[in-house]
């Protein structure tokens, strides 16, 4: 929606046959709030292989300390079609970080799509503390982050 959107593609050809190659899409810095729930939301359409090791998509969070894979694309994603991409990042709060989209086409086979769309591109926030009875309250889903219960607010730690 809105006026701009990130393409992976030709910009003259529908499609990004332009050999094996890749490419990334990086935000500025920005301060995942503190002390809440916050989830990085972000809009995908693929018209890509959408077979697994070829086509790569993914979405990394990059700290000063480490990078981390949020989201891949898998071959249950349909392609020509929106989907909603949604990263729980409370495991992060209060720490400077960055988003970065990848692509690779692994091959120079069948790159003949359109390539990627990224849009709709948001950082939301419950503006207070995540309220929890038990760590399972807190689960963001992550495999690297672990999550507590304490004294009734959800605590994350990498």
């Amino acid at each position: 929606s809105g006026t701009q959107a990130l393409h992976y593609g030709a910009a003259m050809a529908p499609n990004y046959a332009c050999g094996a190659n890749t490419g990334t899409a990086a935000s500025p810095t920005f301060v995942v709030p503190g002390g809440t729930r916050s989830t990085l939301s972000s809009a995908v359409w693929m018209d890509i292989d959408s077979g697994a090791g070829v086509d790569t998509l993914s979405l990394w969070l990059l700290t000063a300390e480490a990078n981390f894979e949020l989201w891949q694309k898998t071959p249950a994603y349909e392609m020509k079609q929106w989907h909603t991409i949604q990263a729980d990042l409370s495991a992060f709060d209060g720490q400077a970080v960055s988003i970065e989209w990848r692509f690779d086409t692994v091959t120079s086979v069948s790159n003949d799509g359109e390539g990627v769309v990224i849009d709709d591109v948001s950082l939301t926030s419950t503006c207070t503390a995540a309220a929890c009875t038990s760590a399972a309250d807190c689960n963001d889903g992550l495999p690297f982050s672990t999550q507590a219960c304490v004294e009734g607010g959800c605590v994350w730690s990498l």
